[in-house]
């Protein structure tokens, strides 16, 4: 079904969902332990203040890994090391300059940000966690060079085991030494340079060893960087999107009702985790397929990966909306079921986007990446002007209200898209089929809430699930919301 090399594009992506899995794993772990021990308010100025830094974290990077991506290969297969060496040098010589630059500018203003925000003491946190900026940019740095050595594996271990394993210790150290905020800052920072230097370890092992010996070569630094800008303005954007609510927030409101809001985000976006794999796969396998056999197998591709994202979407939508209080409750403290109503506003902004499917990767199978970045400038627009007309009088709902229906809208002007100029779309039968299954499964939960008092506990959560998912499968497998030949297509896919 396949050719040998989207077999090996699947099977790298295969590699980085099971990265992603461990490192989505892990990452909830530690903020469910640092969330619990510094409290809401805490945990809000952290985030204000990580917000920060990582968007300064642009003007580090300029799309130097997306680079790296691209011209590694390029200089491998044209058999010229010389180059690769050079590239490799001279851009990271640029990376842990920039980055000694950023840092040092985000530390003497950190007192005027600081004044303009409505949470205290932040800008104490800024000054800790600019300290991270060169530890990050070097890990980004290593799993950009090791992307452009198709080396998924060992990106795999940097990015997504290693780090993220380093920031669970620092949060088991916060608990075992019960410090505050400010000491979960200095264990982060520390965390994170023990993290890039064995990140830099592995990499001059693997990559810098072998090219000792390599002479290197000149190459045209003006060009490397003007490729490397234009994906700068489109990482600022996507950051800017994630990150924007946080900052706005943080302008009116103190640090408390941010840290609940980051909790409710880190929930909600379990269901992006469907979405990712799914894309990731699907692009590499739409583009074999549209030059093969056209338009009209992408269009059937697109329409059956839209409907494994929309059945495995609904179920976790019902599922969060059903017991999403008692997960906080019982992993976060009751401390963080507050407003709730935002959680559920930012899962029905999720839902919707998956009825689109991958309308990104479509979009970009088709080449048409422009349209990718016009959409991405459309979401952050809307997001960023409804943070600003609503968090001064809703808080945290009028948040989640600006950011569900920004990435809802950037859903539905793709789809929009992609059917204007190729007459294709996700749009069937099973969308209303995995909406009735949703709304059995939400109101049998209600029933099964009636009859069975909660106990906040986790085993009276796992049965809870289990019997929900019961209700979901069943329903949909009722009513044939997935069929014979999509199952064959999901294996095949998994098979390559």
């Amino acid at each position: 079904m396949f050719s040998s090399e989207q077999k090996t594009i699947i099977k790298s992506s295969g590699i980085g969902f099971g990265g992603k899995f461990i490192k989505k794993s892990i990452g909830y772990v530690w903020v469910v332990i640092v969330a619990r021990e510094i409290g809401p308010d805490g945990l809000g100025r952290f985030v204000i203040a990580n917000s920060i830094v990582s968007i300064s974290l642009i003007f580090v990077l300029i799309g130097i890994p997306s680079t790296l991506d691209k011209y590694i290969p390029k200089y491998k297969n044209e058999k010229k090391s010389g180059k690769i060496k050079t590239l490799i040098w001279t851009t990271f010589i640029i990376t842990l300059s920039l980055s000694v630059i950023v840092t040092t500018g985000l530390w003497q203003i950190s007192g005027y940000i600081s004044k303009i925000t409505e949470s205290k003491n932040i800008e104490e946190l800024i000054r800790i966690l600019v300290l991270v900026i060169p530890s990050i940019a070097v890990i980004k740095y290593v799993c950009g060079a090791y992307v452009g050595y198709s080396n998924i594996a060992r990106e795999v271990l940097v990015n997504r085991i290693i780090t993220p394993s380093f920031k669970l210790f620092g949060a088991i150290l916060l608990v075992i030494i019960q410090g505050g905020v400010i000491t979960w800052a200095y264990i982060y920072a520390v965390s994170m340079s023990i993290a890039a230097m064995i990140s830099l370890c592995i990499l001059m092992n693997d990559v810098v060893k072998p090219l000792v010996s390599v002479r290197a070569r000149s190459l045209s630094l003006r060009r490397v960087l003007s490729y490397a800008w234009p994906l700068s303005a489109n990482k600022l954007i996507m950051r800017l999107l994630s990150r924007s609510d946080y900052l706005i927030a943080g302008l009116y409101i103190g640090g408390s009702p941010i840290g609940v809001y980051k909790v409710y985000t880190h929930l909600a976006s379990v269901m992006a985790v469907v979405l990712g794999p799914f894309a990731k796969i699907y692009k590499p396998v739409g583009s074999g397929e549209l030059s093969d056999k056209g338009v009209e197998k992408v269009g059937e591709l697109y329409t059956v990966t839209t409907r494994w994202i929309v059945i495995l979407s609904s179920f976790i939508f019902a599922f969060i909306i059903l017991y999403g209080a008692d997960v906080i409750t019982i992993f976060f403290t009751e401390e963080y079921v507050v407003s709730i109503s935002a959680l559920y506003i930012l899962l029905l902004g999720y839902l919707l986007n998956s009825y689109a499917g991958p309308e990104g990767k479509t979009l970009e199978v088709f080449g048409n990446t422009r349209l990718s970045l016009v959409n991405a400038l459309i979401m952050l627009g809307v997001n960023i002007t409804l943070n600003f007309v609503l968090i001064p009088s809703l808080g945290i709902i009028g948040a989640a209200i600006a950011t569900a229906t920004s990435i809802a809208l950037g859903a539905a002007v793709g789809l929009l898209e992609i059917y204007s100029l190729y007459k294709i779309h996700p749009v069937r039968l099973f969308h209303l089929k995995s909406i009735f299954g949703l709304f059995v499964t939400l109101i049998a939960g209600v029933i099964f809430d009636a009859l069975f008092e909660s106990k906040y506990e986790i085993f009276d959560l796992l049965f809870k699930g289990f019997t929900s998912l019961t209700v979901y499968v069943g329903t949909v497998w009722i009513v044939d919301a997935v069929n014979k030949r999509d199952l064959a297509l999901l294996k095949s896919i998994i098979k390559a």
